[in-house]
């Protein structure tokens, strides 16, 4: 789907009083010889996440580096086993390309929002969190705690700043 239409849909799930402060962006980088690209997220303008390429490939070569030393004989088996934990590492760092955004973001258009509101990927979660199919006795059942991505934390203090000010506490 294009990116415009997925744009467009989850900002139709936002609820009404975030829809112009959250805005989401992609691009990608055409004249690269792998048209690489990256996704971000502003909140009134300003940069709470970002998923590059560049940024993920950094973590997952410096994270593959660090394996190889540590790692087993370097026959084919071997660099292949590397290769998959040095992606699951990164991934368990919530490290993102802008590939994992789109690839969650349609997952999250997909799952019923209870779904996505339990699930173990930040991106649908948070996206979750600032949906309008979220009310608020569902919101209060949901336990964020500092170890959440800042992006999920940031979603819910948000949400719940929709409400009223005053709850705009970590639970």
């Amino acid at each position: 789907m294009q990116w415009s239409k997925l744009k467009t849909k989850l900002k139709d799930l936002m609820v009404p009083e975030l829809r112009k402060r959250i805005d989401f962006h992609l691009t990608r980088f055409r004249q690269a010889h792998d048209q690489v690209g990256r996704a971000w997220v502003t909140i009134d303008g300003e940069e709470v996440l970002d998923c590059s390429f560049g940024r993920w490939f950094q973590a997952y070569t410096e994270t593959k580096a660090a394996l190889l030393k540590t790692g087993e004989k370097k026959d084919g088996m071997a660099w292949r086993k590397i290769s998959t934990q040095a992606i699951s590492d990164v991934k368990a760092k919530q490290v993102f390309s802008e590939k994992d955004f789109v690839s969650s973001l349609t997952r999250y258009l997909e799952y019923p929002v209870k779904e996505s509101l339990a699930s173990d990927d930040p991106l649908i979660r948070a996206f979750a969190l600032v949906d309008r199919r979220v009310g608020k006795r569902s919101l209060e059942k949901v336990k964020i705690n500092e170890s959440e991505h800042p992006l999920v934390q940031i979603f819910y203090r948000l949400r719940l700043k929709s409400y009223s000010p005053a709850e705009a506490g970590m639970n």
